[in-house]
């Protein structure tokens, strides 16, 4: 068997639509499927002998890839980020991040006595490489296009359409693995060079080149996974999966035997997403049959005593670049007992930012764009962090009165620094100068609290159920101090909105 390396760029944007409709909103795929580079090699088809035809596009002996994102220096083929991955709400994957299989919610109590609240992380390629995720972002385009009505020699009334596209300059990385190798040399040369690949080919859309190219895959191993159960065979879906049952219907519960085992998937370690659309047939302009299967990212666990089998392949239609899976990947081990995950994962945005700067910098107006594009994506960010706490939490702070948050709020905009809101709010403090009374009996010349939430009628309140604690962790996750006072401000507007005077618990 060899595996051939390819990359592939964008000449121009593409249109690769997640569904076969013309009508409702068009969304794009962020990856190239493996049958966009079968259907290059495919246009050779009738110039080839029937043994060729068989061997390359009917037998399976043939697998084209997905292509995924990478950068220009990549030396690693980046993957979709795992389903088994999760985050606490009101943080980011890049902060904290947890592997469901080692995580344990029953013993969790370090919030308040409750476990945390995890979320599940479902978008983003990642180049997974000596324990650290280098995130790799994907540019898309929206564009609005109308139907020509040739006969008035204008745009036809009532035919406008949205389509979304990958942006051109882009490159995407893709394996072609050969059974009979000397069939390895004529797929190489019609791959090679420029094509036209996805929707709208015959417009501006589509223009691709694609080069040999050689990079690195993620690391594995056959040692098992450790889980809150014990130890288990770990099976990445690199792709998507298709798997048909004993009357030739999609599954979405594939056995054991379908992934390359005997014995038994534990579901309830599995973290397993679908999708479903139906492909559309260019030779016979019809679409085929629905195809329902397991997205990309998903774990499956399994309990049985053999190892990883040689074939990397499950499933159906391998040919198109379904059914690709890896063994027990390194970036899904826990590095502690508390299921945090041994691979931390790189801030997408802060990445994303330093691109900007980047591409944008040079001018004074390229600039200012790049720095105002940043503080809007920060905005959107704190804003988000709000949303999440006056969510999370809005019960909780019940017996905070509104005008306590209203207190609360003209503090944050008479102080516009991080330090300074939290000395006013907690830390602050004052030399008692009196003599001690029936009525006060602090020392003279003792330092005492007088931080908003730590003196007055309200204080208790305010240590009921960690109430302080949760607030003073809030300020805390903003980790740019320009954008504190704005946070607070917010947080304060929203949770004095739901306040309530009574029902104090």
């Amino acid at each position: 068997m060899k595996t051939l390396k390819f990359k592939c760029t964008l000449l121009s944007d593409v249109m690769l639509s997640t569904s076969a409709a013309t009508q409702g909103e068009q969304t794009s795929l962020d990856f190239i499927p493996g049958n966009n580079f079968l259907g290059i090699v495919a246009v050779n088809y009738n110039s080839m002998t029937k043994e060729e035809q068989m061997e390359i596009f009917h037998s399976g002996k043939v697998r084209f890839g997905d292509g995924h994102p990478a950068d220009k220096e990549a030396k690693t083929r980046s993957l979709h980020i795992p389903a088994a991955l999760f985050y606490p709400k009101g943080k980011n994957a890049c902060d904290e991040c947890y592997v469901s299989q080692s995580y344990s919610r029953e013993e969790d109590i370090r919030r308040n006595g409750k476990p945390m609240q995890l979320k599940q992380c479902r978008n983003g390629y990642f180049i997974f490489q000596d324990n650290e995720g280098i995130p790799v972002p994907v540019a898309k385009s929206l564009a609005l296009k109308s139907a020509y009505d040739r006969e008035h020699r204008r745009a036809r009334d009532n035919m406008m359409y949205s389509y979304e596209s990958l942006d051109q300059g882009q490159i995407f990385l893709f394996e072609v693995e050969v059974d009979n190798d000397s069939f390895a040399e004529k797929i190489v040369r019609a791959l090679i060079g420029t094509h036209h690949i996805g929707r709208s080919r015959t417009a501006q859309y589509g223009l691709v080149k694609i080069d040999e190219a050689t990079f690195n895959d993620v690391s594995s191993s056959l040692k098992p996974i450790d889980t809150t159960k014990g130890l288990r065979i770990a099976v990445y879906a690199d792709s998507r999966l298709i798997f048909l049952d004993d009357a030739g219907q999609p599954t979405l519960q594939p056995s054991a035997s379908q992934l390359g085992f005997d014995g038994e998937i534990d579901w309830t370690l599995s973290q397993v997403r679908t999708f479903q659309y139906a492909p559309w047939n260019g030779k016979r302009q019809t679409r085929d049959a629905d195809r329902c299967g397991i997205e990309k990212g998903s774990v499956f666990f399994v309990e049985c005593n053999s190892v990883p089998p040689a074939s990397k392949y499950v499933g159906s239609y391998n040919n198109e670049g379904f059914g690709k899976v890896i063994y027990n990947p390194d970036f899904l081990r826990s590095k502690d007992d508390d299921g945090k995950a041994a691979c931390h994962l790189h801030n997408a945005e802060e990445s994303k930012n330093t691109t900007t700067q980047e591409t944008l910098g040079g001018t004074p107006l390229l600039d200012y764009i790049a720095a105002s594009k940043k503080n809007f994506e920060t905005e959107c960010d704190i804003m988000a962090k709000v949303n999440d706490f006056v969510y999370e939490y809005r019960r909780l702070f019940s017996g905070i009165s509104a005008s306590q948050w209203g207190s609360i709020r003209k503090i944050a905009m008479s102080h516009p620094t991080k330090q300074g809101i939290i000395n006013e709010l907690f830390d602050k403090t004052e030399i008692r100068h009196h003599y001690p009374s029936p009525n006060d009996n602090e020392e003279c010349g003792k330092p005492v609290n007088v931080g908003y939430l730590e003196h007055g009628v309200a204080a208790k309140e305010w240590q009921k159920k960690g109430r302080k604690e949760i607030l003073r962790n809030f300020i805390d996750s903003i980790e740019d101090a320009r954008y504190v006072q704005q946070a607070v401000v917010n947080l304060a507007s929203e949770m004095g909105k739901i306040s309530t005077n009574n029902g104090k618990n």
